[in-house]
């Protein structure tokens, strides 16, 4: 390992003016070498996004390109030749890329969401229409996200999108947040899946939800916490006869879930500035600050664990929720 003569990162050394370069690298097992793949693209890369066995490149001026093993089209397609999505071009701009755990999302800047892939638990939000089945959709294809609560129905504007294995979250520009796909980690008041078109979250509507991200099986929502008055007047009545979701200790959190340990109702947990964390004592993870408006959580969609900060005295700018 101190050899560096056969180091492959010697074959890209870097430069004061390097960007936009993707290399990726697998797994292997302690025998072997990593060697690290780099992305041969004309125009530099501003984003990526990985999924369980797959990857999205967001390009320079809005192209999108996948790689990986592209299984609703039984392709394997190596980070070395990444293909374009051509059915994307054309369209508005893509400003945003999510690879979920077998599918993939697109956010342009006018706030419209392309999603394909594996669509068996209804996570790219599209029902049987043309090209696309139940089980797959093999190119970006437009969802619909539309607020039928007010007359007329609107077309909801999206700012954030992010995917889990299955399931999809996207927050709007009211900044209300909307889910689709299979599980308790939607957040919705149902018990029948697949969801296969967007639904508003209702346990946060009223709330100022500022971020989300998505693990393989569970939602965290962060939500700007309003004083007592300002909710009470924003708030529908049926809301404010609901009022705010409970503030659940670790050690109250058993009794809420149901028998298989799964949840809809989102859990709040108010953050300060400092926060306390609890956590196991084989990983400690330091104090950190939240800065409103700033990406402060991010989750792979593979990953199956989770932590939660929790706060112990005081009001705090910013609540964090969670639904798995």
């Amino acid at each position: 390992m101190e050899d560096s003569q056969d180091s492959p990162a010697d074959e890209w050394p870097p430069t004061a003016v390097e960007q936009g370069h993707v290399h990726v690298w697998h797994s292997a097992a302690s025998t072997e070498q990593l060697s690290p793949e780099r992305a041969l693209l004309s125009t530099s890369v501003v984003q990526v996004s990985l999924g369980d066995h797959h990857g999205l490149l967001l390009a320079q001026g809005g192209q999108v390109f996948s790689f990986g093993e592209l299984t609703w089209r039984d392709l394997r397609v190596p980070l070395s030749a990444p293909v374009l999505e051509v059915s994307l071009l054309g369209k508005a701009a893509v400003v945003f890329v999510a690879a979920g755990g077998f599918h993939c999302g697109a956010l342009t800047e006018q706030g419209s969401v392309f999603m394909w892939g594996e669509n068996a638990a209804g996570q790219c939000g599209l029902t049987e229409r043309g090209a696309v089945t139940n089980i797959s959709v093999p190119e970006p294809s437009l969802v619909s996200v539309v607020d039928t609560e007010v007359i007329p129905p609107m077309v909801v504007q999206v700012v954030e999108l992010a995917c889990g294995r299955e399931h999809s979250l996207a927050l709007s520009a009211q900044n209300e947040l909307w889910a689709w796909g299979s599980g308790c980690q939607l957040g919705l008041v149902t018990s029948s899946f697949p969801v296969k078109k967007p639904m508003k979250v209702e346990h946060l509507a009223g709330r100022h939800v500022i971020q989300v991200a998505c693990g393989a099986y569970h939602s965290l929502a962060l939500v700007r916490t309003l004083p007592p008055q300002v909710y009470k007047t924003q708030s529908s009545p049926k809301i404010r006869e609901r009022g705010p979701l409970n503030h659940c200790p670790v050690s109250d959190r058993e009794e809420l879930l149901s028998s298989d340990e799964a949840h809809y109702c989102p859990l709040g947990v108010e953050l300060k500035d400092d926060v306390k964390i609890e956590s196991s004592p084989r990983r400690q993870i330091p104090k950190q600050k939240l800065h409103p408006g700033r990406k402060s959580t991010d989750s792979s969609p593979g990953s199956r664990a989770s932590f939660c900060l929790f706060s112990e005295d005081g009001l705090s700018d910013n609540r964090l929720y969670s639904s798995s």
